[in-house]
């Protein structure tokens, strides 16, 4: 089966927490949340139904009336490019810490519009990312997290996070020994959606560059003049690579 997630965020009972009891009274156990109408789910047969006609006439409901009318004057050129593939031991570990490197949304973005229309006429792909088989586009109205599950890579989830639910964020570039810059997301929505994080691998992305387009969207106003993005910079953010000599000059 095919199933929708939807987060109307309605009736959420947040829980109570637990007291202790004394001489007098029982000690009253934690009520634990109930998601009551801020959670549902529905269950398609995925051969009666096209999952991406429906998913873009939601996303028509849904975000059509939720477009931007705040924010930054923003650009919609592509803002990120296609990086090499990983090798080697960089690609396992890659793999393996679901590390995000650049992607040209070009391509991706024609493919969202025709093959599988799950995108708005109006939207555009400013960014995308690839952690392994994963995908995540920054466009102009959302952020969509293409999560590929399964062993053959059948079984895909479709996440869409509009701008207008993100309430905070956060970056953290890379360090000496973490070598992978942070982005942190806190929205509105409950359960898993509450606070999203993203790793993106130092020396394939520039996270400042993120980290200004999120304040556009998020925190822009229209009256501000429109952002100008300069040219990449990933030096900042990558660290030299660290072997068997790096590691024994520590020791000296």
């Amino acid at each position: 089966d095919c199933e929708i997630m939807m987060y109307p965020e309605m009736g959420y009972y947040p829980g109570e927490a637990g007291k202790a009891g004394n001489e007098n009274s029982p000690p009253k156990p934690p009520i634990p949340p109930r998601p009551e109408q801020s959670c549902f789910s529905l269950d398609f047969n995925k051969n009666s139904v096209d999952l991406f006609k429906l998913k873009y006439y939601l996303s028509r409901r849904i975000l059509e009336g939720r477009k931007l009318d705040h924010g930054a004057p923003i650009g919609l050129e592509a803002l990120t490019s296609q990086s090499p593939g990983p090798e080697g031991f960089e690609r396992l570990f890659q793999w393996l810490g679901n590390d995000q490197r650049e992607l040209d949304p070009e391509e991706l973005d024609v493919e969202f519009h025709t093959n599988t229309k799950i995108l708005l006429d109006d939207e555009k792909t400013l960014m995308a990312f690839k952690a392994g088989r994963d995908v995540t586009l920054f466009t102009n109205i959302r952020i969509m997290m293409i999560d590929v599950q399964g062993l053959v890579g059948r079984k895909i989830e479709y996440t869409s996070l509009p701008y207008t639910s993100v309430h905070a964020y956060s970056v953290e570039s890379a360090g000496v020994w973490d070598r992978d810059s942070e982005l942190n997301l806190y929205t509105r929505n409950r359960w898993h959606l509450a606070k999203i994080d993203m790793d993106f691998r130092s020396g394939k992305t520039d996270i400042m560059q993120i980290q200004m387009l999120l304040s556009g969207f998020v925190i822009g106003l229209q009256t501000d003049s429109k952002l100008e993005f300069a040219k990449k910079n990933y030096e900042p953010h990558e660290k030299k690579k660290i072997g068997m000599s790096s590691l024994s000059a520590g020791f000296r």
